[in-house]
């Protein structure tokens, strides 16, 4: 997925809020919207490079998105275009454990809720969420630090899927390429780590993906193993 070549480079200042960030841009500090709600502690720090996009839309109070983080690496935080960059990647490759996708079907209505991706496969029909990670230590990507409760939801309903006899997965789509393998474990929210296990444990299938990230442009290259 690409953004063009709009990209700015700047500095960043400060979170008024979880949807706010001010951004240092040569001379002016400027609002930019957020597309992230979480806490992104040890990645979005005061004096960090960014990458913001311009946007030419009237309705919004910020002029600008903020899109990249530099950690060593540039970090996408675009969190809602996990499953777009997942669906691409099911394009041209298998499911894992699943097989070839023939069809791909998104934001799929299932009760209250909604599954971002049904795949057919040839394994059959399979229900897959997709949840977006930016954190990574020593090649290690990591499970976020903070809590999700609509993101335990979603996998105690994957879960009822599979008792039912649906198979289902969960996809944590990186948007980082540092990175070799995904931990589930370690300092992220422990109310995270139990729910991922605990849907492991009841046959939720956990996949995990690689981006290579430019300050214009973001796509999967890679799956991860898990640990």
């Amino acid at each position: 997925m690409t953004q063009g070549d709009r990209s700015l480079e700047g500095v960043f200042v400060g979170r008024p809020n979880r949807f706010l960030a001010l951004v240092r841009i040569g001379a002016e500090t400027v609002e930019a919207y957020l597309p992230n709600t979480a806490r992104l502690t040890g990645l979005l720090e005061p004096g960090v490079r960014v990458i913001v996009v311009p946007v030419d839309d009237p309705a919004r109070t910020t002029r600008f998105t903020l899109t990249r983080v530099w950690d060593g690496t540039w970090v996408s935080i675009e969190a809602s275009q996990a499953p777009a960059l997942l669906a691409g990647w099911l394009a041209e490759h298998p499911l894992a454990g699943f097989g070839e996708v023939a069809d791909l079907r998104r934001e799929v209505p299932l009760g209250r809720h909604r599954i971002d991706l049904v795949a057919q496969t040839t394994a059959g029909e399979v229900w897959v969420e997709v949840k977006s990670g930016s954190r990574g230590v020593g090649g290690d990507a990591l499970l976020s630090g903070t809590p999700s409760a609509r993101g335990r939801r979603h996998l105690e309903v994957l879960a009822e899927l599979v008792a039912e006899g649906t198979p289902a997965a969960v996809a944590f789509v990186v948007q980082r390429g540092d990175v070799d393998r995904f931990v589930v474990g370690g300092d992220a929210d422990p109310t995270w780590i139990q729910a991922v296990e605990t849907a492991r444990r009841r046959g939720v299938a956990i996949l995990a993906y690689r981006c290579a990230v430019t300050p214009e442009s973001v796509r999967i290259d890679g799956e991860l193993p898990i640990v």
